[in-house]
């Protein structure tokens, strides 16, 4: 499976520093900070990737083809030169359990399909459209090279691929399909991400992505290429759920693909009484308007952290929580207020496709707010949170009775937008920590005066402090509101003019990058597309004009 924002910061002294698509750190107020965040896409132009190659266990040689097998189906026209080619460019994503190789990447190397008792090998996962089965293949030895911002789309040299994962089988396509490496290359490891920026499709910034060996120091010297494990001043508790069942294998008594647990936010959702029952959960409030000022309800649940994800979703349960139902007519679903019947404003309905090849159109709203605990006591607070309405039903492995997941946070909230529309980031690194189970969050700097978070101070924040002048603000920077004070005043006009025709249009990566100082869901969660990514059908695809489909 598989997003960004403006923030406003609460002190706790009372103050608050509203921030665009930017965020402010609080500099030891004792008591609860919280970093609010605005602007967050519906849906984002790219996920997360990296390289990786595969070598035959018993040699030790190198799988090559004459051929191109990007993330994106059989062969690929990204790479140039008339190859060998080694280098398997695929999604990495959180929410698939193991790893999936494309039809082109399988037939192109030479990877070998397994057999027992001289019958082929199957998985079967369920995604959107029902059941799709995948081949297993063979034992390989898998290594990751670093996806770093001058190897995008390109091959890496064999010494780059250092992250050795060991031997694995995979989940093979039978037709297209697309190369999503999942948990087993994080498993143990520290994941570094970068946002990029898809503001501009026709020069996209990709996000960057590097995997490392806990305790790997930072360096703050090679940011765009070796930035090491970046220290994040936010973090959030995880839990790990194992979706993990032999009975998807066939023949009985085959061995299966590779596949380890995926991270939620929240209690471990097959076991939630569990030992992780203390685990802060994703937190959900809607305001349904009425004469007497508005009722504001509100849910929790364990979301699946997804970087395959290019749309966040919530279940229908979630929704009714927050008294929203669907109504369905003439094949068109819209999200209504359960007591009144009427429309939910601001509705979308995002296309998602998943990697078996199903795909689902589901209508999507906007939370007042999502928010996360961090475990130092801080709230992340997303305002205006974009999610769709959508249900994944995997099979719990030890009771065997199906489990509803309650959502999927995906990279909307932590990339730049680019399909739907166009916002920053409201962070320039996120980590996931898998062996201490933390999703680390580093957020974006500030540029004092930009209401609209374009990374420039100019007479279009002029006028929104101007328009917004001497009245209530909401504390909201994008009002024009810098200081916090609730009302936009001659100091906020101050702020504008003190840094007017300040910043650069230079996409918010670009600055950070140099800057370090200071979406039948699959029943494994191979999940979920494998993963659940792949199931949910946030799409996998990747068209040559780099403007792609949604992906789960």
């Amino acid at each position: 499976m598989q997003c960004f924002a403006k923030q406003s910061v609460y002190f706790g002294c009372g103050l608050v520093l509203s921030i665009s698509p930017y965020v402010c750190h609080s500099a030891g107020a004792a008591t609860t900070t919280t970093l609010a965040i605005q602007n967050v896409a519906q849906d984002v132009a790219y996920s997360p990737q990296i390289h990786a190659i595969l070598k035959d266990p018993s040699t030790g040689a190198v799988l090559q083809g004459n051929g191109a097998y990007g993330g994106y189906g059989s062969y690929s026209s990204s790479l140039s030169g008339s190859g060998p080619y080694y280098d398997i460019q695929g999604y990495l994503d959180t929410g698939t359990s193991g790893i999936l190789l494309s039809q082109g990447a399988q037939q192109g190397l030479g990877v070998k399909l397994a057999t027992y008792n001289g019958t082929p090998v199957t998985y079967t996962d369920t995604g959107l459209g029902g059941a799709a089965s995948y081949n297993v293949s063979t034992p390989y030895d898998l290594s990751t090279a670093q996806m770093s911002s001058g190897n995008y789309d390109q091959q890496p040299p064999l010494t780059g691929y250092t992250n050795d994962i060991g031997a694995v089988r995979m989940e093979t396509s039978t037709s297209g399909g697309y190369n999503i490496l999942g948990m087993p290359v994080m498993q143990g490891k520290v994941t570094v991400f970068h946002p990029g920026n898809f503001n501009d499709l026709t020069n996209p910034i990709p996000t960057t992505s590097y995997i490392y060996n806990p305790g790997t120091p930072y360096n703050p010297g090679s940011l765009n290429s070796d930035p090491g494990i970046v220290p994040t001043p936010y973090k959030v508790q995880l839990s790990f759920a194992s979706f993990s069942n032999s009975s998807l294998i066939q023949p009985t008594g085959a061995p299966g693909p590779v596949e380890y647990a995926n991270p939620f936010i929240g209690p471990n959702p097959l076991d939630p009484q569990g030992s992780t029952a203390g685990i802060p959960p994703v937190q959900l409030a809607l305001t349904e308007p009425s004469a007497s000022g508005g009722i504001t309800r509100t849910s929790t649940g364990s979301f699946l952290f997804d970087t395959g994800a290019q749309v966040s979703f919530i279940s229908t349960a979630e929704a009714a929580n927050l008294g929203i139902s669907e109504n369905v007519s003439a094949g068109t679903t819209t999200l209504v207020y359960t007591d009144t019947g009427k429309a939910v404003p601001n509705q979308f309905s995002p296309p998602i496709a998943g990697a078996g090849g199903s795909s689902a159109s589901p209508a999507g709203f906007y939370l007042d707010s999502l928010t996360l605990q961090t475990t130092g006591g801080q709230v992340i607070k997303f305002v205006n949170a974009p999610v769709a309405v959508l249900n994944v039903t995997v099979t719990n492995p030890t009771t065997g009775q199906p489990i509803t997941l309650a959502g999927d946070l995906g990279m909307n909230f932590f990339e730049s937008g680019g399909l739907t529309n166009n916002f920053n980031s409201g962070f320039q690194w996120f980590t996931l920590d898998q062996p201490n189970g933390l999703l680390g969050i580093s957020p974006a700097l500030p540029l004092l005066g930009d209401a609209n978070g374009d990374g420039v101070v100019n007479n279009l924040d002029l006028a929104t402090v101007l328009a917004h002048l001497n009245q209530p603000s909401g504390g909201l920077w994008s009002n024009g509101d810098f200081t916090g004070s609730g009302m936009v005043t001659n100091a906020d006009l101050a702020i504008v003019l003190n840094n007017l025709n300040t910043g650069s249009s230079t996409t918010t990566a670009a600055l950070l990058a140099n800057s370090a100082a200071s979406v039948p869901a699959p029943t494994s969660l191979a999940l979920l597309a494998l993963g659940i990514s792949a199931a949910l059908g946030l799409k996998k695809s990747k068209p040559a004009n780099h403007k792609q489909a949604l992906r789960q």
